[in-house]
């Protein structure tokens, strides 16, 4: 894949809600999976990212990312947001109850990594895939 800059703690979230949300409450052995692969869609390139767990899911009816006890989720796409603009990143969220969860970020390769400014201020760079 190559490199590809990332936005710090954007995944963290993630992965602690699997753990906490999904896996401790669970009465069985789960598993936590965290990959990255790109795609290609109408023309365009992406990374897609995704975290999943088996377990115990949530009802999406009752309970959006958006809801103010979601403050990890919300953070995670205002920082897409930022970081990409609203046309260049997605985050999606796919739940079952008692089957697990699935967290999908997909961002665009646009601008190429060679058009993409760097902070030189910065003594700590960005997270790379």
């Amino acid at each position: 894949m190559g490199t590809f800059r990332l936005p710090k703690l954007l995944l963290q979230p993630l992965l602690e809600n699997a753990i906490i949300h999904g896996c401790e409450p669970a009465n069985h052995a789960c598993n936590v999976t965290i990959g990255a692969t790109t795609i290609y869609d109408n023309g365009i390139i992406s990374v897609q990212i995704i975290i999943a767990d088996n377990g115990i899911g949530f009802n999406t009816a009752t309970h959006t990312a958006s809801s103010s006890n979601s403050v990890g989720l919300q953070n995670i796409r205002e920082r897409l947001l930022l970081a990409y603009g609203k046309d260049n990143a997605s985050f999606d969220i796919q739940s079952t109850v008692s089957k697990g969860t699935v967290s999908t970020i997909t961002i665009a390769l646009l601008p190429t990594s060679d058009e993409v400014p760097t902070d030189n201020n910065r003594n700590d760079p960005e997270t790379t895939l």
